[in-house]
């Protein structure tokens, strides 16, 4: 069953739509026919997640004076990644239990909200109207271009720009920094800090896959350590002379990414005490 179709079905159920019968069917046009939702798991828990979101935007919309002006979509990634084209026909590939809100019209104001992590393929407009992503204490502002940004909590909101330019800008102090191709930003938000450095080597982004080329052992650890959250050591007589190629997808797990290098460079991988260690077999 198709998400829309799967939306649809819990929407017809859910209680106390006869006062609110234009409202809600103008509420459901405009998530059937803007947001495209895919890869996305149908399970009880996503029953669940699907009426969690629904209820909020009936009560959302019926405050507002003028819902035409001010209608916004709600995208949320319950268990797995999922790629989510928006109006405007960027591409948004969102990470499990991350948020994303935007509005069901972009052709006027290109801002979204993002809660969690995500990587975007934003597409450039012809008049070249800025894309702007909205985050804790801070924003990104592009006009075409890929990216990642990772925010898991901890105080720490990191980007990696892998084509195009983007403005990092803090909202408390207006501190800004212009990204490159293959840089890394550390914003600390207690701190009001940023940090830029090299990207991970070998490693860029097209359309949902991460292309490894010629990328060495060090360079993928850094990789999963930044993308996972994770711990990993690697044995002291393993060197960066062998290199990795090959393909990551966006919705791989970690386990996933260690078994693919571990299986190339004929290795073994362990975790203890959750800390994950490569070493020879």
């Amino acid at each position: 069953m198709h998400f829309e179709d799967y939306l649809k079905k819990f929407w017809d159920k859910t209680p106390g739509k006869g006062d609110n019968l234009v409202l809600e069917e103008k509420i459901w046009r405009k998530i059937h026919l803007r947001i495209k939702l895919k890869r996305i798991s149908i399970a009880a828990t996503a029953a669940a997640a699907c009426i969690a979101i629904i209820i909020p935007l009936i009560h959302f919309f019926g405050r507002m004076d003028t819902p035409e002006e001010k209608t916004a979509m709600l995208a949320y990634a319950p268990e797995t990644s999922t790629e989510i084209i928006l109006p405007d026909g960027t591409k948004v590939w969102l990470d499990a239990g991350s948020t994303l809100s935007c509005p069901a019209e972009m052709e006027s104001e290109r801002t979204v909200s993002l809660k969690g992590s995500a990587a975007f393929d934003v597409v450039k407009t012809e008049d070249l109207r800025k894309f702007r992503i909205e985050l804790e204490s801070s924003f990104i502002e592009v006009k075409g271009t890929s990216f990642s940004v990772k925010d898991d909590g901890s105080k720490e909101i990191s980007v990696v720009l892998y084509s195009g330019a983007i403005d990092f800008v803090s909202t408390s102090n207006g501190q800004t920094v212009a990204l490159k191709p293959d840089n890394k930003l550390v914003f600390n938000i207690d701190q009001q800090s940023m940090l830029v450095t090299p990207a991970f080597q070998g490693i860029s982004w097209k359309n949902g896959i991460y292309q490894i080329r010629n990328a060495s052992l060090r360079s993928m650890v850094e990789f999963i350590e930044w993308r996972y959250g994770v711990d990993v050591n690697i044995a002291a007589e393993l060197n960066d002379s062998q290199k990795i190629n090959g393909q990551i997808l966006q919705e791989d797990s970690c386990d996933t990414v260690l078994e693919k290098i571990c299986f190339i460079l004929d290795l073994k991988a362990s975790k203890e005490n959750g800390i994950y260690r490569i070493m020879r077999k």
